[in-house]
């Protein structure tokens, strides 16, 4: 069993240090920088913060976003670009997708962008690697994991697939947590077993919590009647389940984006082609959503779930912001670095809006 005391205090440093290097971002116009600055040492990259600045001074930003056609570089790239993964040696490594039903992307994040972080963890020297969730009731986790391809992934580069539902569970009762008076129950592997936990969310529209990101896939982590109990509040109680259990690091998959109809296929589709990392769940989500509104305009399609509220506005938002979790409090300690995506100006302007 890991040192508890150990693993706490190598997550609030890793947190800690991404996120100091986005409060010294500079504030200005943002701008295109042929030098790859923020982070970005590739040419063509592009850095910026919530109010538009663009960074200086070589400081990496908290969110990475990574166009490519090879999806696997698209997330090493990424990663890197946001300070990378810290040193796994010996370590077990749990990572987290979004697996709610027996369907693939967008409504679950790509094989290959699980594979690739299977890799990357193992190259930091992880141990033991666990790709697990807690499927929506009415499907089993591992069939969900086999149809969207992620099962085969896990198998073949020597993970360890595992179903939440049936493993040992925990009652947790976290200070803060306003909206959970009698708390919540989590899986005990989760606590007991795992030192690194990589959340692997994907881009999409929710019809009751308005969208599917980081604070939302979190629900994989609870057990099925703290499920029902969520859903009466999704606004303020997903974000709080972080206050018990939390993500050391986030990859978003927003290669494919699910713009409407969601949690399930059937709504308008966009294929982003981006990935996105960081250590932030809040700059995630913030991440996602400009990802999401611009596509929304892209095609004309309205979606009041997430037209109707800017960035910040979000119920999930509101709430996570409120929490003093250690993740970003405010737009103005939000920083980007980006490669590849031309139109990132364009994306990004959702955050001022």
């Amino acid at each position: 069993m890991p040192d508890e005391k150990s693993k706490e205090i190598s997550r609030r440093a890793f947190l800690k240090a991404s996120l100091g290097a986005a409060l010294v971002t500079a504030v200005g116009c943002g701008s295109e920088d042929s030098g790859g600055s923020g982070g970005n040492s590739n040419p063509g990259g592009t850095s910026g913060t919530g109010t538009g600045g663009t960074s200086g001074g070589g400081t990496q930003p908290l969110v990475g976003l990574v166009r490519d056609n090879d999806s696997g570089k698209a997330v090493r790239d990424a990663v890197t670009m946001v300070s990378g993964l810290p040193d796994l040696t010996g370590k077990t490594v749990l990572l987290k997708p979004n697996l709610n039903s027996n369907e693939g992307p967008p409504t679950s994040p790509s094989p290959e962008v699980v594979r690739a972080a299977i890799r990357m963890v193992k190259a930091r020297g992880a141990i033991r690697v666990i790709v697990g969730d807690r499927s929506n009731p009415a499907y089993d986790t591992i069939q969900a994991m086999t149809a969207a391809g992620i099962y085969d992934v896990a198998m073949a580069e020597g993970a360890e697939p595992m179903n939440f539902s049936g493993q040992a569970t925990r009652h947790l009762t976290p200070a803060g947590a306003s909206h959970w008076p009698n708390g919540f129950t989590t899986y005990a592997v989760i606590l007991d077993q795992v030192n690194y936990v990589i959340n692997m969310c994907c881009c999409k529209h929710h019809s009751g919590a308005n969208y599917t990101m980081a604070m939302k896939a979190w629900q994989g982590i609870i057990e099925q009647n703290d499920r029902n109990t969520a859903h009466q509040d999704l606004g303020n109680r997903l974000p709080e389940l972080h206050l018990g259990v939390k993500e050391d690091f986030v990859i978003l998959d927003a290669t494919k984006a699910l713009l409407t109809g969601g949690p399930g296929l059937g709504g308008r589709q966009a294929s982003p082609g981006i990935v996105i990392a960081t250590a932030d769940a809040v700059a995630a989500d913030a991440t996602g959503l400009c990802v999401m509104k611009h596509y929304l305009a892209q095609i004309g399609q309205a979606d009041p779930q997430i037209d109707n509220y800017t960035i910040w506005t979000q119920p999930q938002m509101i709430r996570a912001l409120a929490l003093n979790n250690g993740w970003i409090s405010g737009k103005q300690q939000y920083s980007y670095g980006s490669q590849g995506i031309a139109e990132i100006e364009t994306i990004m302007q959702y955050l001022n809006a």
